[in-house]
């Protein structure tokens, strides 16, 4: 429908996969699908483009989500493709070549959690990819984090306690 109305904008869709959310945009101009990302939170892995168009129509499918709509000038969709050029698809998808899975399915999610747990990320190395792991360690307990907010506080006010 948004096609055939020449919708310029996005259409955002929100899951809840087996591992946690998910979510896949597409973006509109004069009614062709232009530009998509699709993005797996739990995993912290996104997908753009003609791969991120596939999952995003995998979602408009899942038994529950959230769907927002929202519509641009066509100045602000050509804005969002030129800051976002690895989302563009390199054709224009229009009514006569969109191609639709015929339900919804995990096996993205599933290809992508095997592949996850093939490269096992322990505790400390997530904490460091976080940028946690000056506050935590592996014996920190809830008075020592106060503590050194604390110090990180008086260390700020240019005093030292």
């Amino acid at each position: 429908n948004l096609m055939q109305k020449g919708f310029s904008g996005y259409a955002c869709v929100a899951i809840h996969g087996k591992m946690g959310p998910e979510e896949g945009i597409l973006v509109f101009h004069s009614g062709f699908i232009v530009s998509s990302e699709y993005n797996y939170f739990y995993f912290n892995k996104s997908f753009k483009a003609e791969k991120g168009l596939e999952r995003t129509l995998n979602a408009f499918l899942s038994p529950a989500g959230i769907l927002d709509t929202f519509s641009l000038s066509s100045n602000q969709v050509q804005l969002v493709m030129t800051l976002n050029e690895e989302n563009d698809l390199k054709t224009q998808i229009t009514p006569a070549n969109l191609s639709f899975p015929v339900s919804f399915s995990y096996s993205y999610e599933d290809e992508l959690r095997g592949e996850i747990s093939e490269e096992e990320v322990s505790k400390d190395e997530m904490l460091k990819k976080l940028g946690l792991t000056r506050l935590v360690g592996s014996q920190t307990t809830r008075g020592e984090l106060v503590k050194k907010a604390k110090e990180d506080i008086w260390k700020e006010m240019g005093d030292e306690e």
